[in-house]
This record gives structure tokens, sequence and C-alpha cells, in this order.
């Protein structure tokens, strides 16, 4: 057979398939007419005729795969599809690697490189998208040293392109003006998926750089693909590159100050509503969150229509009623929160009474389940579940009385209520009494108290000096969380202490007649370990008391004896050192906010802080975890706290401060004194605008939806 070489430098070189009908392929013909040479078969000549790697076209019918190709015997893979759709759409772009066949059954030209292509014109012509003659471009490897390095180097050496790579691409593509369309139409892919490819273009380089050193991974590229502020990407994306990344950081920066299809207020309200109202909505290019509502005001108006029923109904019964857009926290100004309530204290009608509103409230609940909240007359079924929750509420409340309700939204119920009581009645007498505080005739004191925890009454609450100026919530309670941590270490050490605690908690909760809670255990006091902000233990302070008490768990466990038989068995020593140990790990001093300051709570813990000589320098100094959600100028503010006075600290980064400030304090083995009990404020520094512009959005706030008055 006669073989005519088409070379590199010829004019036909550049194959273009797309000249045919649209959605086929061109045939044989149609690129012979353009001046391509059509090879009809392959000789014994074909060795002498390619001196040097040409570009041919050979029948698909012509070409098999060579046993020596590595990959020869595996089957066709799932990515074929997507290849032959590529095909389609341009054509083969890569030659194929072949050698001429040597066997009688032998095709004319043997595959070295190029399976994965031969299988996608295969699933083409399968398809009927081509014909058997259709034109495959190809090079000869003419000698047993080009065959080799086809078959083997070829494979070996060809890298894959990664995902990355072909996200930059794609976002260059839309740079110059290609339409969505088109690019899809060129690359064989869905326009969705153009799309979404083409938001990952717009992160930051430094996103796609992680993503390519495996410290970010893809679905942690779509959310920074959902964050707007490439600064925040980028300053997100350093983290990643030190391994501190988690998806909770990024969905918090995304999260923030965004309402969904997810939001409880929607469950009332629905879609139809809100579009019906003008309310605007954003639906997720990846498919991943819920739809985002962009007019939540408009969400917020819906849903309090849907309750004004509840609220007039309210209204009516004497009560004052808010309604509040989120999770309910305390009780309105000038109301106080339900006193615990004991059910042995109750006498059989007031218990009884209240066994009923449950069990009805439940039964309510239960049915509530096969009905759409979204349905007109929902409010037949509602009103009964609040109606018993009031009652729940007000039963076990004696001469006291319930003052205010504030509705929120509940994505199960859709609104349910939380009640207060009223301001207690000021101090009244019984008819007879002088006031020195005698019984009356039915053995009850006739002094009320003004407040429904006795114990406020007789123990002093100092009000604590807090300094939460400039301070997020987060890095609040941060440092509430640290400095608890902190008091257990110092607390498991000194069993002095620990019993001190220990006695005057009984003595608050039993000998002052304070309510306590009903437990499991024959001394009806209840204990919680501490744990915050789902993170692990810091090691060398609550982590080390857990520590210790693993180990007492095991020998607990190998004795086979219960709780007091085996404490039984203690050493005096050993037994006050497992009490210090479990007394410390109750403590409890974390501030989710810092305009809620625990003021009883912060004394107890000074006092404590005293008796056990709190330190926490001694055992931990603050590390980069910590100090990163402190801002620049807070940073700054520790180093002048310690005396260090380092010009270098001026020209750091943020990422670069936190580090040198975790440095000096590991050397001077120093802590703040934020983190003491009671706690100091941080030392000021100025600040100047520069400053203030790379810090502006560093501190996130852990804001929630506050109620407002009806």
């Amino acid at each position: 057979m006669t073989v005519q070489p088409i070379h590199a430098s010829d004019n036909d070189r550049h194959f273009d398939p797309r000249n045919g009908a649209a959605g086929t392929i061109p045939k044989a013909d149609e690129r012979s007419s353009r001046g391509a040479t059509r090879v009809a078969g392959l000789g014994e000549e074909a060795s002498s005729a390619f001196s040097a790697a040409t570009l041919q076209f050979v029948s698909l019918r012509d070409i098999g795969v060579a046993p020596e190709n590595v990959r020869a015997k595996e089957p066709a893979d799932e990515g074929i599809a997507r290849m032959a759709d590529t095909i389609k759409a341009v054509g083969i772009l890569v030659p194929l690697l072949v050698r001429a066949g040597a066997k009688k059954n032998d095709r004319p030209a043997l595959a070295l490189d190029g399976r994965r292509r031969l299988f996608a014109l295969e699933a083409l012509l399968a398809a009927g998208h081509i014909t058997d003659d259709y034109q495959v471009p190809v090079l000869f490897a003419v000698d047993k040293a080009r065959q080799v390095a086809a078959a083997i180097v070829a494979n070996d050496e060809r890298l894959p392109v990664h995902l990355a790579d072909v996200i930059v691409a794609i976002g260059k593509l839309r740079q110059s003006k290609m339409t969505t369309a088109a690019i899809a139409a060129a690359l064989g892919y869905e326009e969705v998926e153009i799309r979404r490819l083409g938001a990952l273009a717009n992160v930051h380089p430094d996103v796609l750089e992680g993503f390519r050193n495996e410290a970010i991974t893809l679905s942690q590229v779509r959310l920074f693909a959902r964050i707007p502020n490439l600064e925040t990407q980028a300053r997100i994306a350093q983290t990643a590159e030190r391994g501190y990344l988690s998806d909770y950081q990024l969905r918090d920066a995304i999260d923030k100050d965004r309402v969904t299809t997810d939001d409880p207020r929607f469950a009332l309200v629905g879609m139809d509503r809100y579009v019906a109202a003008g309310g605007r909505f954003e639906s997720d290019l990846f498919g991943e969150l819920p739809d985002c509502l962009q007019d939540p005001e408009t969400l917020q108006g819906l849903w309090r229509a849907r309750v004004e029923r509840f609220i007039e109904a309210f209204k009516q019964q004497g009560l004052a009623v808010y309604t509040a857009a989120g999770e309910v926290f305390r009780a309105p100004e000038g109301y106080q929160t339900l006193p615990y309530v004991h059910h042995g204290d109750l006498d059989a009608a007031t218990r009884e009474h209240l066994k009923g509103a449950t069990t009805r409230r439940r039964d309510l609940v239960n049915k509530l389940t096969a009905e759409d909240l979204l349905a007109a007359d929902i409010d037949a079924v509602l009103f009964p579940i609040l109606q018993a929750e009031l009652e729940i509420a007000s039963a076990p409340l004696g001469d006291r009385r319930l003052g205010a309700v504030i509705f929120s939204p509940s994505g199960r119920q859709g609104v349910t209520a939380a009640f207060f009581l009223a301001p207690a009645a000021p101090t009244e007498h019984v008819d007879g009494d002088d006031g020195d505080g005698e019984d009356s005739e039915d053995g009850q004191s006739a002094h009320r108290s003004d407040d429904y925890s006795p114990v406020k009454r007789l123990v002093e609450v100092p009000e604590a000096n807090v300094d939460v100026e400039g301070r997020s919530n987060l890095l609040h309670e941060t440092q509430t969380d640290v400095a608890t941590r902190g008091l257990i270490r110092d607390l498991a050490d000194n069993p002095g202490a620990a019993l001190t605690a220990i006695v005057a908690h009984l003595f608050t909760t039993v000998g002052l007649g304070t309510q306590i809670y009903s437990g499991d255990t024959a001394l009806c006091l209840r204990a919680t370990g501490y744990s915050s902000l789902g993170s692990k233990p810091i090691d060398p302070l609550d982590g080390d008391v857990r520590a210790r008490i693993a180990i007492r768990r095991d020998l607990y466990v190998a004795s086979g004896l219960r709780p007091i038989p085996w404490v039984e068995t203690l050493a005096f020593g050993e037994r006050t050192a497992l009490l210090a140990e479990l007394v410390a790990l109750t403590l409890d001093l974390r501030e989710p906010r810092k305009d809620r300051i625990r003021h009883a709570a912060r004394a107890e813990a000074a006092e404590l802080a005293d008796l056990c000589g709190y330190d926490i320098a001694q055992h931990w100094t603050p590390d980069e975890t910590y100090l990163a959600r402190h801002g620049k100028k807070q940073l700054h503010g520790l180093l002048v706290e310690m005396g260090v006075d380092d010009a270098r600290a001026a020209c750091l980064k943020k990422d670069e401060l936190v580090t040198f400030v975790a440095g000096a304090a590991a050397q001077r083995q120093w802590a703040p004194a934020s983190l003491a009990w009671p706690s100091a404020p941080i030392a000021e520094v100025p600040q100047d605008p520069e400053e203030r512009a790379e810090e502006a959005g560093t501190a996130p706030e852990a804001e929630r939806s506050a109620g407002s008055a009806a």
C-alpha cells in the first residue's frame, strides 16, 4: 500500500472536526477535500516510509490496541462517556501513538498510547455519530526504541491535568467574553457545569493553590466561592496551609447574616407566600446549600402575620406579648424566668393537672406531624398546643402568675411559646402579723420572697467589673472558656479547695433551701462534666485532669466493684485527690456573649482561684489557636502587657503576629490578665488607619437574633 505522509508543517495538520453538520463529526471524504491524505492501508513499506514522526490519518477500523500497551487488557472505565462527548465536540486533539501491525491478523495500526481515545471513538461509532472510516490522527513509532518510549514513557511521563488548572482555564475563557454555551459546546460539558467551574475560577488564587497542594478539598473550594470578600478568602486559605482549616470556619463566614429556607420562620410561611409578597431568593449554584432568602424583613413580616391571632388571644389573657426572630435566651425587661419545678413538692391536685396538660400537649404535637404547616387553617391545630404550653407553665406557680410570653419560630411546630413570671408583688403581711417573721396559722412564713430563688436574698452577689470593649462575642467566649480550663487544672491539684467548694455548694443548695434538681443518685446532687465549643480538651489544662480520670476509670473497671465500695477502698489521699479532680471538672464559667456576664459565677471563681493559688501560666501559655481569635490591636495589647517592645511586631501581618505573640508568651511563661479570676482588661494601644482596614472582619461576631416587642 502507498502512504503519503502529512508533515507537521502542512496547513492541514490542524484537525477540525466541526465542519460537518451540527451534532455530527465529519467523515473522511470531507477532510480529504481539504487536502488531508486518507490512508487506505499499511504495508511492509511503512517502516521505511516514516523515518520521522509525522501526522497521519488512519481509518478507525484499521486501528487496534497493541499488546505491549501497558493498559491493553484493562476494560473501559466510567470516564469514557465523558471523553466521547468531548471528542464529539472538539475531535481528537492529541494524536494516538501507534506502530504498524506485524502479523497477518494484526490491524494495520496498533495503538501504543491512546487506548481510552479508541474506546471513546468506538462508543461514538456504536451510537451512530461516526462511521468506521472516521479518520483518526496518529503518529507512527518506526523503530523499537520509539515504540518502547511510546508504550512506556508516554504513559509514565504524562501528568493528569489537575482540576484547578481546568478551573483557571475556564476562567480565562470567560474573561475572553466566550459565552457559557460556547465553552460547554467546545468542551462537551453541560452548561451548569461550566457555570459552576466558572464560579470556582473567581476564588482567590491562594485557594486554588491550596487545592493543588491538597490543603483544601474541592468541597471547600466550593464553600470559598460563596464568600464574596476575596480578602476573607485569602485569610482563611492561609490557615488551610497551616492545617487549621475546617468546614465550620467556612460555613461561619458564609452563613453570617444569611437567611435561608432552613430558617424556622419559613416553615410557617413557605415559598409561595414569600414570593407572592415580593420576596426574592437565590438558589445555590452547586445545589448543596438551601435557597438564600434575600428579603428577611419580608419573611419576618409574613411570619408575624401568621401568628397575629395568637398574639391577640394571649394579650386578651393579660400577658405582655413579644415576638423573636430566633431562639429566646432570657426574660424581657421587668420579667423573670420560670423557676425549676420539683414535682415532689407539688400537691396531688397540681400534679394531676400538670400531668393532664403535658399529655394533652404531647398528643396535639403528635397530631401536628400529619398536618401541613402552610395550610390556611393550621391555626386551629396550633392554638390548642400553645394553650397547653401556657397551662404547663402556670400550673406549678401557686400565688405567682405569668406576665409575659415570647413567640418564636419553630421548624417543627411553626411557633413556640416561652413564658415568664410577672414581677413579684411587694412584701405582704398576714392580718395581725407585726413583721417579725413569725409563722402564720398554716405554718408558712407570712413574708413572701421577692424572687423565686430564696438564696438570692441571703447571698450577696458582687457586680463583676469586666471590660468587654472592643471584644467580639467569639473572643469573649474563648477567653472565658480557656480561663475555665485553667481553673479546672489548679482546682484539681488542691483537694482542700475542692472540699470547701463542694461543701459550700451543698450548704447553698440544701442548707439555704434553694431548689435543686432531681438526680439518679441518693444525694440528689447534679454533676455535669465541662465541655465547650465542640473543641478538644487543652492538654496541659483540663486535658491533664481528664487523663487522670481515665486512669482511675480503668482501675475501677478492673476492680469489679460498684462505685461506693470502690471509692471506700481508696486511701484517704487518693480519695481526696479524686474528689478534687471530679469537682474541678464540674466547673463551667464560660460566657458565650459579652453582654451576659455571670456575676455570681465569677465571684465564686475568684474565691476558688484565691483558695487554690490559681496561675494558668504554670501549665499553659497562649497558643496560636487561642490568639487567632484576637484582632491585631488586641495582639499588640498583649505584647504591651507582657512588656515586649520589638519594632518588628508593627510590620507583621495578622498570622505572623499571632505566631510572634505565641512565641513571646512561651518564652516568658506568661498568660494574659484577661484569663485571671477576676479578669483584667487587655492593654490598649493606638491603632492607625492601615491596621484598622486590615483588621476589619477578623473577629466575627457570633450574634443571634434578638426579640422585638410586639
